[in-house]
């Protein structure tokens, strides 16, 4: 940054005033910057990606959680009117 500040300084970041060593360095600080800008961007692209990944699995996992308590609870009635027939069949009975 310092080279870049001393760059603008010296030559307003106009090429044709700079020599060809400040060109050379002014190169290199724009190559090192759109370096930098396009991991980032591939960074940003992955972590977007995570993301939607996590996003689709929570709302599986938000759809499963209730069918599977559903399915739990259908059993649980099941079972008790199951016991309900025999104790109302055992009272006939008697």
């Amino acid at each position: 940054m310092r080279q870049l500040e001393q760059l603008k300084d010296e030559t307003g970041l106009m090429t044709s005033k700079m020599n060809a060593s400040q060109k050379k360095t002014f190169e290199d600080i724009i190559s090192f910057f759109q370096q930098s800008t396009s991991k980032f961007a591939a960074n940003q692209k992955d972590a977007l990606a995570i993301q939607q990944r996590v996003s689709e699995s929570q709302t599986k996992l938000s759809f499963k959680m209730p069918k599977a308590t559903m399915i739990k609870l259908a059993a649980f009635t099941k079972r008790g009117r199951r016991q309900l027939k025999k104790i109302v069949t055992t009272e006939i009975k008697f």
